[in-house]
């Protein structure tokens, strides 16, 4: 379904993810910005934080300008795959409650398109700028954070392996749930949510976990770093400007784990909206 909503909505996605681009584009070069600023008022010059405040500026519009497009774009695309897909099952002949639970799932694909795209690429540009910039100021440290950020975002695919399984389960209780509601079976309705509280709470704690790991290798990184950078000829601005980068590194290293449990919910999707 992925493919056919881009294929029928193709320019307008396209236009989205420019616009996406561009405005973390500015807000990729805000820290290397800063640092210029910092520097340049020690200095007592105004230039660089002139600059720094027009860029922060500039993102700022964009991203409202994006956030108010995008919305009615993938609204409507949210809106014909629904009625789409309800039609769908009510051809193959699939019960009514379950079409209660299943149409909540076609939401999953505008929204991928919507929010989960538009995250990961935030957090690619974010995490390849941030390691360019550490490894032009010490190179062999840059390498060292490179490197656990990558063994970091491995960890939330890893993840994400396990929530497929867990959100099939939570589908399968969705079901029961609506049909002892059909029947007007109150206990089995309670007794369903028992067990989709402790599927969100088995949720809850490996996404607990994913980012406890990123945030162990972030302190990890930035310790490695610091310990480095003040040992070298660089500026106030300049060790402000990587500490900041090397944080956000691991920050959306872990926001890539959205992105990787999106797509497991998404092949659950197809496998339930595709079947009776």
């Amino acid at each position: 379904m992925l493919k056919d909503i881009f294929n029928s909505h193709r320019a307008w996605i396209v236009f989205t993810y420019v616009v996406t681009v561009l405005e973390f584009a500015f807000y990729g070069m805000l820290p290397f910005l800063l640092g210029r600023a910092v520097d340049a008022l020690l200095a007592d010059q105004t230039e660089d934080f002139v600059l720094y405040v027009s860029c922060c500026i500039t993102g700022l519009a964009i991203g409202f300008f994006r956030r108010r497009m995008d919305t009615r774009v993938f609204m409507n695309i949210w809106r014909l795959r629904a009625v789409s897909s309800i039609g769908g099952m009510m051809d193959r002949g699939v019960k009514t409650t379950k079409l209660f639970s299943r149409v909540h799932l076609v939401k999953r694909y505008p929204d991928f398109f919507e929010f989960t795209i538009p995250m990961t690429v935030s957090a690619v540009m974010e995490i390849a700028i941030a390691s360019t910039m550490i490894c032009l100021v010490v190179p062999w440290v840059g390498l060292i954070i490179t490197a656990l950020a990558i063994l970091a975002v491995v960890s939330t695919y890893l993840f994400s392996r396990l929530m497929r399984s867990i959100e099939a389960r939570m589908q399968g209780v969705r079901e029961r749930r609506d049909d002892a509601l059909n029947q007007r079976n109150l206990d089995g309705v309670a007794d369903e949510y028992v067990h989709l509280q402790k599927d969100w709470i088995i949720r809850s704690d490996l996404d607990a976990y994913c980012w406890g790991i990123c945030d162990l290798l972030g302190i990890l990184a930035e310790v490695i770093l610091i310990v480095a950078i003040v040992k070298e000829n660089v500026t106030v601005g300049t060790i402000l400007a990587s500490v900041t980068y090397c944080g956000k590194m691991f920050i959306q290293s872990g926001f890539l784990a959205y992105f990787f449990n999106h797509v497991q919910e998404i092949i659950v999707a197809d496998k339930y909206l595709n079947s009776n």
